[in-house]
């Protein structure tokens, strides 16, 4: 029995063909698969961390809301949040700034190639340099701030002694976000 000739008309050259076809493909995934190991993997785990830490904030809220146990909830992280804004008695900017940083986990989640910029976190960087009284120079560091941010405030509006205060404190930090001489002022005068 003689081997078959290898030609357009013969299934083995079809296979083989699609043999090289499948290589190429393969190569080219191998390349991409390695791009997206090669990323900032404790960026994307320190942004994905924050939002946790918020969502865990926003459960124990709804639950208060609820006036039963906290309880993992079906509602998705914007779902939440927009539960938790209609029934707070202020609207400020906070909400808002929540779901920046949902939209900068999304970003994490839904592409392999997502970039932080500014635009991304205007509201989180007002309300985390004028909570902790102090200029971030990094992107990572405006959100890991907002999130101690976040979590203190949502916390106290769950305690009666301190729910005033997070409002006050939102309503102020909206103010003074609107103006960016009041904003610099901020950082300057000492004893404020």
């Amino acid at each position: 029995m003689s081997t078959p000739e290898l030609t357009q008309n013969n299934p083995i050259t079809a296979i083989l063909d699609m043999l090289k076809s499948i290589s190429a493909q393969i190569q080219k995934i191998k390349t991409e698969v390695k791009h997206a190991f090669d990323r900032d993997h404790d960026l994307i785990g320190r942004v994905l961390k924050c939002q946790l830490l918020v969502e865990s904030y926003l459960n124990q809220n709804i639950a208060l809301l609820e006036k039963q146990p906290a309880r993992k909830s079906r509602l998705r992280f914007a779902d939440k949040v927009n539960l938790l804004e209609r029934s707070a008695e202020y609207q400020s900017n906070f909400y808002k700034a929540v779901r920046e940083l949902n939209n900068v986990r999304n970003k994490f989640a839904h592409d392999l190639n997502a970039v932080i910029e500014e635009v991304d976190i205007p509201i989180m960087r007002s309300y985390a340099e004028l909570s902790l009284r102090k200029r971030m120079s990094t992107l990572l560091e405006v959100i890991e701030g907002f999130s101690l941010v976040a979590g203190a405030m949502l916390a106290n509006q769950r305690d009666p002694t301190f729910a005033d205060m997070s409002v006050s404190w939102a309503m102020l930090v909206d103010l003074v976000a609107k103006d960016p001489a009041e904003y610099d002022a901020f950082f300057e005068d000492p004893e404020n």
